[in-house]
C-alpha cells in the first residue's frame, strides 16, 4: 500500500488551499491529513510505504512518518503511478494500491474491497472522487494502458481511465467513493461529514485541526 504525498512544507503543499487559508494553515492541514491516512491504514494491519513527489521530500517525510519513504519516479502522474504499482507488485508478488495523502477518510476496509475486486477478476479497482478523478487505485501490476493519455487534475479522469481500459480489454471495478481535499469548499464539506460521523471516526487529527483553526462550514 503506497501513499502518494508531498512533504507538508508551507508554500509547497496544498497551494490551492493556501489561496484561501494561507500557506501555514494549508501545510498544517496537509500534515494532519497525511498522518491520518498513514495511521488509519497501519491501524488496519496494512503494510504502508510513502512515496514523496520529489527526492527532496524524502528527508522531511522520513522525519514525520513511521513508514518507509521512497521518491516517486520521473514523469506525469500516470507514469509515476504505473511505475510504483509495478515496483510494489514485483516486490510483494501480489496486487498493490496507491492512495492520495488527502484522501483522509480512507479506511483499510475500502482498500480490502479493492483487493477483493481484483481477486474476483478485475484488472484494476478505483475509488472515484466527486470531482471526476479518483483517490485510490489498485492493480495487479503496472497496467500502463490505464494511465496513458489521461487529463490528470481534470473532471474527466475516471471517464478517460475507463475508456483506456475498454480499449485495452481491461476490466476496472469502481469500489465506493473517496473524496480528496483540494480547495476550501472541500474542507467545509469534510468538516460537516466528520461532524456527522462522530468522535471515533477516521481523520481524528484533521477533524481537530479544522475545528481549532475555525475552518468548518461557517467559514
Amino acid at each position: 500500500m503506497c501513499v502518494f504525498c508531498r512533504a507538508p512544507v508551507p508554500g509547497r503543499t496544498k497551494t490551492r488551499l493556501a489561496e484561501s487559508f494561507g500557506s501555514a494553515e494549508a501545510a498544517a492541514i496537509s500534515t494532519a491529513m497525511l498522518l491520518d491516512v498513514v495511521g488509519s491504514l497501519r491501524a488496519g494491519g496494512l503494510e504502508v510505504v510513502a512515496a514523496g513527489a520529489a527526492e527532496s521530500d524524502r528527508g522531511p517525510l522520513a522525519a514525520l512518518l513511521p513508514v518507509p519513504v521512497i521518491a516517486q519516479p520521473p514523469g506525469d502522474l500516470g507514469a509515476r503511478m504505473s511505475t510504483i504499482l509495478g515496483r510494489l507488485t514485483r516486490e510483494s508478488g501480489g496486487p498493490a494500491a496507491i492512495v492520495g495523502s488527502d484522501a483522509v477518510t480512507v479506511t483499510p476496509e475500502l482498500v480490502r474491497r479493492a483487493g477483493r475486486a481484483l481477486a474476483d477478476g478485475a484488472d484494476a479497482a478505483i475509488c472515484p472522487a466527486g470531482d471526476g478523478g479518483y483517490s485510490l487505485v489498485a492493480a495487479r501490476g503496472p497496467a500502463p494502458a490505464l494511465f496513458s493519455d489521461v487529463g490528470w487534475s481534470s473532471s474527466r479522469v475516471v471517464e478517460q481511465t475507463l475508456e483506456r481500459a475498454a480499449s485495452a480489454g481491461l476490466r476496472v471495478a469502481q469500489v465506493g467513493v473517496l473524496d480528496d481535499i483540494d480547495v476550501a469548499s472541500d474542507v467545509s464539506r469534510l468538516a460537516t461529514a466528520l461532524g456527522r460521523a462522530g468522535p471515533t471516526s477516521t481523520a481524528v487529527r484533521t477533524r481537530h485541526l479544522i475545528s481549532a483553526l475555525g475552518l468548518g462550514p461557517s467559514r
